[in-house]
């Protein structure tokens, strides 16, 4: 068996997919982004050109009837035509998109969430894990990404968010600060922060993280989209309620005011909602949220699942 995953940015050409395609040996193909469904893009945004054929794609400079996005559409599409591939997608939502998608409607989509190594990510008591992160605010909102600065990240509706909190007077601008972690390719946009805040840059090891999600009362996701959400899981199994849009693949992962938080999407005032009811409201208990995600996203729970993928190509 083949197993494929992200396989972009220069790693296998189509003509390389192709020939594994051709091998004979049974193919399983997991999509971390829509790039399978769609010709060229990793995430579309709000374009929809992948349920017909790409072309005239947003994304190029000078679009057309015949631009890259379809000549690379066409491509895939007669590679894919007589091949035996079972796609897996990590979140319901992606499940949907590829089913809705030319290229991948009449495919076998199956859906397997991402893993996480519970061994990396420990509950910490939170007065603790504030205390060893010298952090003296009453409440923590926590916020990382790869690129903070990425426009599909969302960062300005987090921003908004707390400029909400802080000008209705829900919470006292100095009782309140955000801890950030991940890459920032443009540092102005801190300037955009209207609370004291924390930036952790790219975070090396893993009890250092984990203290940070343990210090939080809450993750936010502000992404406009999201194929899975691996943050929310990590936070979760530190004990950190996770606040987030409900709008694509976070939804496998958050229960509405049971688990966490989801805010109308690009609705900062909702999202702010979110922040409060994880800061002001709730009680639910660190502990269970962690055992959630052993039930769900822990190695042996994952590995079965694709276990039982594989035997039935066997079949």
């Amino acid at each position: 068996i083949i197993h494929l995953h992200w396989i972009n940015q220069g790693m296998l050409s189509l003509g390389n997919i192709r020939k594994i395609l051709q091998s004979g040996k049974p193919v399983v193909w997991t999509m971390h982004d829509v790039w399978q469904l769609t010709a060229i893009c990793h995430y579309a945004h709000e374009c929809r050109r992948f349920t017909e054929q790409c072309g005239n794609c947003p994304f190029l400079r000078f679009p057309h009837d015949g631009d890259l996005s379809r000549k690379v559409f066409l491509k895939k599409q007669e590679i894919l035509r007589d091949a035996h591939v079972r796609f897996v997608a990590v979140s319901h939502w992606l499940q949907d998109e590829a089913l809705q998608s030319t290229l991948l409607r009449d495919c076998d989509v199956s859906v397997v969430p991402n893993v996480l190594s519970l061994s990396r990510f420990q509950l910490f008591p939170r007065d603790e894990s504030r205390h060893r992160l010298g952090i003296k605010c009453r409440y923590v909102v926590m916020y990382g990404a790869a690129r903070i600065d990425n426009p599909i990240k969302g960062f300005g509706y987090l921003c908004d968010a707390l400029r909400h909190i802080i000008d209705t007077g829900k919470i006292a601008k100095d009782d309140l600060c955000l801890l950030l972690f991940g890459g920032i390719k443009d540092n102005t946009i801190l300037q955009q922060v209207p609370v004291p805040y924390i930036y952790n840059g790219y975070v090396e090891g893993d009890d250092n993280l984990s203290m940070m999600y343990s210090a939080a009362n809450c993750v936010v996701s502000s992404s406009l989209y999201e194929t899975f959400g691996q943050t929310l899981i990590e936070a979760l199994a530190c004990g950190c309620l996770p606040v987030t849009f409900d709008n694509s693949g976070q939804t496998d992962i958050v229960r509405h005011q049971e688990n966490g938080y989801l805010a109308r999407w690009k609705d900062p005032v909702s999202l702010a909602e979110g922040i409060l009811w994880a800061s002001l409201d709730n009680h639910i208990d660190r502990e269970s949220l962690r055992s959630e995600v052993i039930d769900r996203y822990s190695e042996n729970v994952v590995a079965q699942q694709y276990i039982s993928i594989y035997k039935s190509l066997k079949q």
